[in-house]
């Protein structure tokens, strides 16, 4: 889901620990990975490298911004 320029991803699984991929992710962009859930940065992503490696129990819902 995008809205106002921030991509929004919600991942689900009783317990998850590997790499999840996000799609839809514009060329030529590097975009920050923030679990607005748990107040925490997770790294950063590219439509390059579009995989960010976590782990988590039950749901990640995260958000992506351009870097810089």
């Amino acid at each position: 889901i995008e809205k106002e320029g921030i991509l929004y991803f919600a991942f689900y699984s009783d317990s998850w620990d590997g790499n999840i991929e996000f799609r839809g992710l514009d060329q030529g962009v590097e975009y920050a990975v923030f679990d607005y859930i748990n107040d925490l940065s997770l790294g950063t992503v590219t439509s390059d490298k579009p995989y960010l490696n976590t782990n988590f129990k039950r749901s990640l819902l995260v958000k992506l911004q351009q870097s810089g």
